[in-house]
């Protein structure tokens, strides 16, 4: 068989499927990531088609990416190549690690490939996108967002151009463009600093991380400066290299940064700081490496330049006005930083050439050459005065030892239309702007609010001025603000400035808590809004043209057609312009105790931008528009203003005058031209101002256009800062305000005085003082207490005399006195400060059951009164009668410090006669302040007089006072008074018997003028300043004289005398130093020679023996400083044979001679001296010093002291590092170092003493001295003290009696009366002590004035503090022998006369072992005699004396003295208790009749009422501390009173059915009644403590606040009436001390029988305080959930959430979760807590010790972040609970509480239903929310639907309304939710009803029976609701009713 072929032909036919591949998602979102930060991502991809594809994955980018290079490069897909079976998927995971920062948008693509393994995909098959992919690559990037600086000696630097200097916009941009493995150098140089050593600049660049990303920086120093040869190489940065790269040169620490490294999180900030040392002394530079990250890295190379520099090269005259014609001044200031002097030069050759071309004197230089010293700034003065319009510009070169600066000078003159002509400090200048259609100008181009405290607040004002005559401005300012450095914000913010209108804006700075330099620019935009309403016109025709032409318009399928020509112009807006406000800031550390001086000397250096203005002259038209105003007034006002130095307050003043209005009606007479847009008033209001059609404005807006006149003229915010000091108290600015706010005081009231003498007001203004409104519950008070007075005055309540049976025991009997005030004015608030703590006492010793005695006596002795009395008769007869005294402003030496009124013993920069006397100058004045007539005033030329005036008016005041005193026992001291006369002389007999009282010369205080010693009393200022002790060297000037002394013979020895303190030191003397400038006097002695010193100190010579007439001097020659310059000297004790005068510039005149010898090696001052006159060439030869006189001279060893050797001086000097005699602060400490330390620890080293203690021989070396010839002992006061005749006293060597205080025997029995002694505080005990120890000798006579003669020589008279220290024996006789009189002249009890009390009697009466006078010598019964013996013995000692801590010095101490001294044997009769306190303040500042802060008694009790002048008194303050009396505080007790008083009205008046009775039952019953018997108790130990302020806050305030408690708790309960009478007893006797007015008409009304005041103390009940406890916890329980509750229920909105936002409905249900214990964590943490408290001796340690130990606590490991913050907040708990904070359970039971109180939680949170659980059942976060103590509360609303209720009945005020019903609420629930909506008190009275037919019911026509067609409601129907279908039925029985959407109700039926 053969083969063969066969074809086979086979058609094939079949449909080919194209397959394709869907991504899900189709975009993947990398988000913001960091450069080389992996992240991964993956999507499935799905094969839906019905065959295989093979496919492969490519990455492109979506677009192409110019900033980019192959971003797909950074992709890794994984699979990237596959196949996918039909209807199946695979996931594709994606890798992306971004390494170009930029924005990633990349496409995934697939290819489709023929098979599996093939290589390429089909080529006719483009590659499709299957997913998306974004990311955002950032590079860490930091930016310098701002900058501060510290300059504190440099105040010249610019914020501004330190920015610019620094290049920090250059160092931004490297910064953010720097890219990976890229290097830059950027370059900074730092301006000049003025820096003393020692001292720093700070830079502090303010970082933030800008990017959404970790950002971090290090920094590495790599070379330090310039002066080093090696450069820096550029070189491939590794990590490395950055560790041997180190050069250091001498510069090493001129500059450091830190931190070093710095790592900040997105949007954090940091603070970069640049610290500059004084170190560098020339330019130098550091350059440092800044890696800023991923192998980014800048050469940072700073700059430092250190030479004599100008502080700016730019000086701007701006806008001055041209009509002005003044010269207008400006400084530049500049520098000396160099070790030597420096001499600068200014070449005003420009400036010449300018004045030439322009015909005048336009620009001129005041000081255009001059010598800086070492360290110093100086400013180089400019003056421009323009004579023609223009800018003008021009240079000068300031040349300073070769160094040349170029200074540029603008300035311009402008006028403008219209001129308001007012002084140039006060009006608005205006600015420079470059848009001149805005003409708006503001009065300060910066302001400068320099220093603020840290966390301090200054106000500052601007005043911005719209000059357009018809266009209104829109203003808008943009606050400021920098966290945690400064918030500035401006108020109003926004609004209208109307045309020709000024407005003041109030800028507020608020600090925070760092220190720092700032500029800051606040910007103003304005627009006009004239051009804004023209462009709404232009646009709303616009829209009117478009609509009639549209069809002009042709619409193509390629858009829309315009025609070719615009058929309108395109619409401008109006244009906003912005003006740039500058705030310099400067802020210091108030807890910096290194700035103190500094501050000091900024706030009186720092430099102003003008200095030397010339007044300017007002105008005398004020206004164009207001020309027909009457203008005399303002002429007369611009006259004397000109005069003034300063205007303070100036307006105020003139608007707050009682003429002031009428001035507006007599002087402003045509006011038809005056516009409304003058009145600064707000649109709204000038809308409806223009539609009126009155002409003429009302009156206040004429005053609106007067204020803004006198704003123009004088506007004194803009140069007066009331919040210039944060912190009153802070010690470095006390003694700065004083003095600034007493200039400003003072300028202020005699401004206000002068305007109101020209506005025609006949009485001075108080400024301070307002009309007070609404007195209706003042003239309550006060009638109540003349009630209150007379019922006691008839019972005579206030009258005790002692039993006739002896005192067991001192607890029977309550003696108190208070130091009898001064009779030469009224009384005033501070005497009622201090009496009142006697009068709280003797009250509440009076309930505690025992007799109480307080007397009250006056005190005239002394010669206030009589210098008084002298001084009207000289006026009288120098001016006439009425006196007509001369207009000139000199006050006339003789009147200088007159005395006014009661002594006031506080202590201040014023003394007390200068703070009463207010701004008069001469008696008759101030005689005319107290408001006396000239005919009355006349009258009291006799002293006499004084006597009978003012006793009877202080008496008055003080029964209108209320005060608890025997009025029987009254009297006034002097020999007016023959008993009190008899009594003194006896005093002082007894003292001389005693040998206590000393004849002799002695150094006493003594007034010239007056011829007699000048005690503390009889002083103006200086009180307790005594004599100190001098040691006068006689240093002999040698031959030859100098010229003036030439003419003296050489016989007479001419000695320059040197007073000082340290007589041991003469050994060291290398020189004597004298003042230049200083006057001297050479003048004869007694014994033949010439002594050289001040005038001032010869004065106190003259009185001391050293003349031969007593208090006069032969004066030879007067010199200076100068004349005896270089003369040759030869000194005692010195080893140098001749000395020279040398010239000392701190040398002052007021103290010593004026002559000081030099002792280089042990005195700071003398060694600095000595060294800069060596080191200064320049120096010496200024004063004409030779090198031979100085340079050969070296400190002599003398004195050898532990830890400073044997040249003390020297070591402490190099120590501190003291660089010349000016640095006064170190040198200061220097002297305390060494003198204390040398004086207790110095040894001798030559002389006879060698080897021997200073201490030791100090006085004997003064002695040799002295007897050699070389010295002389010298007096003189430690302080100026001026007498109350205006003299300076002296010390003088007088014959005077003196009591022997400080002799040791008597000193004992005075220590030993004050070991005994209660005085309350212990710094008053110290201060006792301390007198003690210094107190000697004290002159107890004088010869002028009032008082008692001295028995034995009665040419004296006995001294004001000598008469008054044992007077309160004479008390508890005195009601038996004055006779109810002053001056006991009438007679008395006993029938007694003055002659028959003997000195005898009063030994009976005072001594205890004195016999019975005999009947032959003494006429007074024996009966009377043992009534007024058992009067003293029963009432003696004086248990309590209250006075002012600053009597303890003078007369509290010798009341102690004395009366050991009367009663040496019989220490039960010594004083048993002092309480001193300090001085009263009237609304934080001292009570000064000069600053119109003044009230005197009777003020206060018309003002605000006995009883509220007392509370406020007891609430002012208890310690030794000053006290402070608030007139806000009195009106606040005022009301607390008066509502206190209603209150019980209330109660008494109330039917008693109204409450419960019997005991206290219910638990609030029961804690009620426990916190009443607590503060029973509190207000006891308060009250025995006499801190009376605790007890008020505890006995009224804190009991008042726990009887509104119970109430409020009981609201739901009836109260019970027992308990709350209870409450009202011991409530009004608790207060009864402080206001016993209130307390006795309180006693009344509740049916009390007798007085208040015999009611003893109210007995304690049981205090339980557990009930305690648990009602504070149910209190801060429902606060808690009350304020949950709030924020439950507050709308949270988002910021960028726009339009309305549905409210939160209020929750209806609530649940209470309780927790049993502390989680286990918090429990461990307690009980760790409590055991390291009892270990550390009951104390808890520090919290890093907690933190260690509870470190090792496994169990706390997980909440490490949590456990320090609740250690913390265990602790703050403990500060006022104590260790029961860290007990793990509380005392009672939570769940028991708030289960009784159930009904109280549900009602005060207006919940329907409350629910109280365990934690146990919550959920977990609601757990960590509560433990013990804090229960927590979680809110739900309960589902229902509205219901509308309507009321039908007629004349009825209960309207529609809709209720809320849920499912299962009964009727009586809906009746009562429906009560509390209509405010219905009585929910019983409520009915409701139904409608029949609920569809057409409500549509029914009413009819007369409003019932018809309805149904009640009963009370037990359940509501049942159908939520879906909002179907409302009700259930009654068994019967459902649909009810609809309206049921009817009805009240009172």
């Amino acid at each position: 068989m053969s083969s063969r072929s066969t074809a086979v032909k086979i058609d094939v036919t079949g449909k080919c499927a194209e397959g394709s591949l869907i991504a899900i998602p189709e975009e993947l979102n990398f988000g913001e990531r960091a450069y080389k930060e992996a992240c991964e991502s993956e999507f499935k991809m799905f094969n839906f088609s019905p065959v295989t594809i093979n496919f492969s994955l490519i990455c492109r980018p979506s677009k192409p990416l110019e900033i980019m290079n192959e971003p797909e490069n950074d992709i890794e897909i994984l699979p990237i190549c596959g196949a996918i079976s039909p209807g199946r998927g695979e996931k594709v995971k994606i890798v992306l690690t971004p390494t170009q920062p930029g924005f990633y948008e990349l496409n995934i693509q697939y290819c489709v490939r023929s098979h599996l393994t093939a290589d390429t995909a089909i080529p006719l098959i483009e590659p499709q996108n299957l997913c998306t992919l974004h990311c955002m690559c950032y590079l860490p990037t930091i930016q310098v967002q701002d900058l501060l600086y510290r300059a504190e000696t440099n105040k010249q630097v610019s914020k501004v151009s330190l920015w610019k200097s620094l290049c920090i916009d250059d160092f931004n941009i490297a910064l953010k463009n720097l890219l990976p493995y890229q290097e830059t150098s950027v370059e900074m140089t730092i301006p000049f600093v003025d820096l003393n050593e020692n001292e720093k600049f700070l830079i502090k660049l303010l970082v933030k991380n800008t990017k959404p990303i970790k950002s971090t920086l290090s920094l590495k120093k790599q070379s330090t400066c310039l002066c080093n040869d090696q450069k820096r190489k550029s070189r491939p940065r590794t990590k490395s290299t950055l560790k041997n790269d180190c050069l250091y040169c001498v510069h090493d620490h001129s500059c450091s940064i830190f931190p070093t490294k710095m790592t900040l999180s997105p949007g954090e900030t940091g603070i970069l700081t640049i610290d500059i040392s004084s170190d560098t002394l020339q330019p130098s530079g550091i350059f440092w490496d800044l890696n800023i990250g991923e192998e980014r890295y800048i050469n940072w190379n700073i700059k430092l330049e250190n030479q004599i520099i100008l502080s700016g090269n730019y000086l701007n005259f701006k806008q001055i006005n041209l009509k002005q014609r003044c010269m207008r001044y400006q400084t530049a200031w500049i520098y000396n930083d160099k070790e030597c002097e420096a001499s600068y030069t200014v070449d005003i050759n420009n400036l010449v050439m300018m004045n030439k071309k322009h015909y005048g004197i336009i620009f001129t230089c005041l000081n255009p050459q001059g010598i800086l010293k070492k360290y110093e700034r100086q400013p180089i003065i400019f003056g421009f005065c323009p004579n023609r319009f223009g800018i003008f510009k021009t240079t000068v070169l300031i040349k300073v030892n070769g160094i040349a600066s170029i200074l540029n000078i603008e300035a311009e003159s402008t006028c403008t239309a219209r001129e308001i002509d007012v002084e140039h400090d006060n009006c608005p200048l205006s600015d420079t702007f470059t848009t001149p259609e805005i003409e708006v100008y503001f009065n300060h181009d910066c302001i400068i609010a320099s220093p603020i405290s840290t966390h301090g607040k200054l106000i500052k004002m601007v005043m911005v001025h719209n000059h357009h005559p018809r266009d209104v401005l829109q203003y808008t300012w943009k606050n400021c603000e920098i966290p945690e450095l400064v918030k500035i914000n401006v108020n109003p913010t926004c609004g209208l400035i109307q045309p020709q209108t000024l407005l003041t804006f109030m800028i507020e700075i608020d600090v925070g808590s760092y220190e720092c330099c700032l500029d800051i620019d606040l910007f103003c935009d304005f627009i006009n809004l004239s051009e804004r309403r023209l462009e709404e016109k232009k646009k709303s025709k616009e829209e009117k043209m478009l609509c009639q032409l549209k069809n002009e318009f042709t619409i193509t399928d390629k858009g829309i057609l315009l025609p070719k020509e615009p058929i309108f112009e395109e619409t401008k807006k109006p244009s906003k312009f912005c003006k740039t406000l500058t705030l310099k800031i400067h802020t210091y550390d108030s807890e910096s105790a290194d700035d103190k001086v500094e501050l000091h000397y900024q706030l009186k250096n720092i430099p102003n931008e003008e200095i030397a203005r010339k007044s300017t002259t007002f105008n005398k038209s004020i206004s164009a528009n207001a020309a027909d105003m009457s203008t005399h007034i303002f002429e007369k006002l611009a006259n004397y203003i000109n005069k003034l130095r300063r205007v303070r307050n100036f307006r105020r003043d003139i608007i707050n005058s009682s003429s002031f209005s009428k001035t507006l009606k007599e002087n402003l007479n045509n006011v038809h031209d005056l516009k409304y847009s003058q009145l600064p008033v707000d649109i709204g209001r000038r809308k409806h101002q223009a539609e009126r059609t009155e002409l003429v404005p009302p009156k206040r807006h004429v005053q609106d256009v007067l204020h803004t006149m006198i704003c123009m003229i004088v506007h004194e915010e803009f140069n007066f800062d009331t919040a210039h000091f944060s912190h009153p108290t802070d010690i470095r600015q006390i003694s700065y305000q004083k003095t600034y706010m007493e200039e400003h005081h003072h300028h202020r009231r005699h401004t206000c005085n002068k305007v109101c003498e020209i506005l025609g007001n006949e009485r001075t203004i108080d400024a301070t003082a307002a009309e007070r409104k609404g007195t209706f519950k003042v003239q309550y008070l006060q009638k109540i207490e003349d009630e209150a007075h007379k019922k006691w005055e008839d019972q005579k309540i206030f009258e005790e005399d002692a039993p006739l049976q002896p005192r067991k025991s001192n607890d029977e009997k309550f003696f108190a006195t208070f130091p009898f005030p001064y009779m030469n004015g009224k009384l005033h608030l501070g005497h009622a400060f201090s009496l009142s703590k006697c009068e709280f006492a003797v009250r509440y010793n009076r309930q505690l059951g025992k007799r109480v005695l307080f007397p009250f006596g006056f005190h005239c002795t002394g010669m206030p009164i009589k210098a008084c009395a002298d001084k009207l008769k000289r006026e009288m007869e120098t001016y006439g009668y009425p006196p007509e005294f001369p207009a000139t402003e000199d006050e006339p030496v003789e009147e200088a410090n007159n005395d006014v009124v009661i002594v006031d013993k506080s202590k201040g920069k014023k003394s007390k006669a200068v703070a009463k006397t207010g701004s008069a100058k001469y008696q008759w004045q101030i005689m005319q302040t107290l408001g006396l007539k000239d005919e009355e005033i006349k009258n009291f030329a006799d002293a006499a007089y004084w006597l009978d005036y003012f006793p009877p008016l202080a008496v008055q005041d003080l029964k209108a006072f209320g005060l608890f005193t025997d009025w029987r026992r009254t009297f006034i001291t002097t020999d007016a008074n023959p008993f009190f006369d008899s009594f003194v002389r006896w005093q002082f007999q007894h003292l001389k018997a005693r040998n206590r009282v000393k004849y002799g010369k002695r150094y006493t205080i003594f007034s010239p003028k007056d011829n007699q010693p000048c005690m503390d009393h009889d002083r103006q200022s200086g009180e307790g300043v005594g004599p100190q002790e001098y040691t006068l060297i006689k240093i002999k000037m040698l031959k030859p004289y100098p010229k003036k002394l030439q003419s003296i013979p050489d016989t007479t020895p001419v000695y320059l005398v040197a007073a000082t303190l340290r007589p041991e030191t003469m050994y060291g003397q290398t020189n004597c130093w004298v003042h230049p400038d200083i006057r001297y006097i050479a003048f004869s002695t007694v014994k033949g020679e010439i002594f050289i010193s001040t005038k001032r100190s010869a004065s106190n010579m003259s009185w001391q023996g050293f003349t031969k007439d007593e208090g006069k001097i032969d004066v030879i020659v007067e010199l200076t400083g100068m004349d005896i310059m270089g003369v040759s000297l030869k000194s005692p004790k010195t080893s140098y044979d001749v000395i020279y005068t040398l010239p000392m510039l701190t040398i002052k005149e007021d103290k010593g001679t004026g002559i000081v010898t030099s002792v280089p090696s042990d005195s700071p001052d003398d060694y600095a001296a000595l060294v800069d006159l060596k080191k200064k060439q320049p120096f010496r030869e200024k004063f004409g010093i030779a090198d031979h006189m100085v340079l050969p001279y070296e400190p002599i060893p003398i004195l050898e002291i532990p830890d400073f050797g044997k040249l003390s001086a020297v070591t402490v000097y190099e120590q501190l590092n003291i660089q010349s005699q000016n640095d006064s602060v170190k040198l200061q400490q220097a002297k305390e170092m060494v003198y204390l330390k040398g004086f207790y620890d110095g040894v001798l080293l030559v002389g006879p003493y060698k080897n021997k203690k200073i201490q030791d021989v100090k006085k004997n070396i003064r002695d040799e001295m002295v007897n050699d010839n070389e010295a002389v002992v010298y007096y003189e006061p430690e302080k100026t003290i001026i007498s109350r005749s205006g003299d300076e006293c002296v010390v003088a060597l007088c014959n005077q009696w003196y009591l022997n205080y400080g002799e040791p025997e008597w000193k004992g029995l005075a220590e030993k009366a004050l070991e005994n002694l209660e005085t309350f505080h212990d710094e008053v005990r110290k201060n006792f002590q301390a007198c003690l120890d210094w107190l000697h000798e004290h002159a107890c006579s004088r010869t002028y004035g009032l008082g008692t003669k001295l028995p034995w020589d009665e040419q004296w008279l006995i001294e004001s503090l000598s008469d008054s220290t044992i007077y309160m024996a004479y008390y508890t006789v005195a009601h038996l022998i004055q006779g109810n009189s002053f001056r006991g002249d009438k007679p008395n009890t006993l029938s007694i006369k003055a002659k028959d009390m003997t000195p005898e009697v009063w030994d009976y009466i005072f001594f205890k072992d004195s016999k019975l006078p005999s009947p032959e010598t003494c006429k007074i019964p024996k009966q009377s005699l043992e009534i007024m013996r058992r009067e003293f013995q029963y009432w003696y000692p004086v248990d309590l004396r209250v006075s002012g801590k600053d009597l303890v010095q003078n007369h509290l101490t010798y009341f102690i003295y004395n009366h050991t001294a009367m009663w040496p044997k019989q220490p039960e009769l010594w004083p048993r208790g002092i309480r001193a306190n300090g001085h009263l303040l009237l609304n934080s500042a001292k009570m000064s009749k000069s600053e119109g802060n003044f009230l005197t008694l009777s003020e206060a009790v018309k003002k605000y009422s006995a009883d509220g002048t007392r509370l406020c008194l007891a609430d002012s303050g208890d310690s030794v501390e000053d006290a402070n009396f608030v007139e806000r505080t009195a009106d606040a007790g005022i009301l607390r009173l008066y509502t206190f008083i209603e209150w019980v009205k209330e109660i008494v008046t109330t039917s008693s059915s109204s409450f419960r009775q019997g005991k206290p039952t219910t638990f609030n019953d029961q804690v009620f009644d426990s916190e009443i018997n607590l503060k029973i108790q509190e207000t006891g130990d308060n009250y025995s403590k006499m801190l009376y302020k605790e007890a008020l806050r505890t006995g009224f305030f804190e009991l008042q606040s726990t009887k509104d408690k119970y109430l409020q708790l009981s609201s739901l309960e009836t109260v019970n009436l027992d308990l709350l009478m209870r409450f009202i007893e011991v409530q009004t006797i608790l207060l009864s001390p402080i206001c016993p007015h209130v307390a006795e008409h309180v006693w009344e009304l509740i049916g009390k029988k007798g007085t208040v005041l015999n009611a003893g103390w109210p007995k304690m009940g049981k205090i339980n305080e557990i009930l305690i406890k648990s009602s504070q916890y149910l209190m801060d329980a429902a606060h808690s959930f009350r304020v949950r509750l709030i924020n439950h229920s507050t709308v949270k909105t988002k910021k960028q959430q726009k339009g309305l936002v549905a409210a939160i409905e209020r929750p209806t249900s609530g649940t209470i979760y309780v927790a049993k214990t502390w989680p286990a964590w918090q429990s461990s943490v307690l009980t760790s807590m409590k055991e390291m408290y009892t270990k550390n001796g009951n104390n808890l340690p520090e919290n890093k010790v907690i933190a260690a130990e509870l470190a090792k606590k496994a169990d706390l490991k997980k909440y490490t972040k949590r456990v320090m913050p609740f250690v913390q907040m265990t602790r703050e708990k403990m500060e006022s609970v104590g260790i029961g904070a860290l007990n793990l359970t509380l005392d009672f039971s939570e769940f028991d509480v708030l289960t009784g109180s159930k009904d109280y939680l549900r009602n005060t949170l207006d919940l329907e239903d409350l629910e109280i659980k365990f934690a146990d059942e919550a959920e977990d976060k609601t757990k960590e929310e509560c433990c013990p103590g804090a229960p927590y509360i979680t809110f739900s609303v309960k589902p229902g639907l509205p219901v509308r209720f309507v009321n039908p009945q007629k004349c009825n005020g209960l309207f529609e309304t809709s209720i809320k019903i849920s499912d299962g609420d009964t009727t009586k629930q809906v009746i009562t939710r429906l009560a509390k909506e209509k405010n219905i008190k009585d929910s019983s009275t409520v009915t409701l009803y139904r409608h029949e037919d609920p569809v057409l019911g409500p549509r029914v026509i009413p009819t007369e029976n409003i019932f018809s067609n309805k149904q009640k409601l009963s009370d037990d129907a359940v509501f049942s609701l159908d939520l879906e279908k909002e179907v409302v039925r009700i259930q009654v029985g068994n019967k459902t009713h649909d009810i609809g959407g309206e049921i009817i109700y009805c009240a009172g039926i």
